[in-house]
């Protein structure tokens, strides 16, 4: 799941939390502390691939 909102991957993600903790899919989103934050509790591990970019694995 690629989320690419410009400054709303919050909204998205929280929008999509449904999902995630069904299918558990990977992420690939720009930088967003809160929503690593909100990740990470669900057993994703988040690490930087590019400049501003983080890919969130599930684990």
């Amino acid at each position: 799941m690629k989320i690419d909102v410009e400054k709303h991957e919050m909204e998205a993600l929280e929008g999509a939390l449904e999902t995630v903790r069904r299918d558990r899919p990977v992420i690939i989103m720009e930088d967003q502390v809160h929503a690593r934050d909100l990740l990470e509790p669900l057993g994703y591990r988040c690490r930087r691939i590019a400049l501003v970019d983080f890919l969130c694995l599930p684990a």
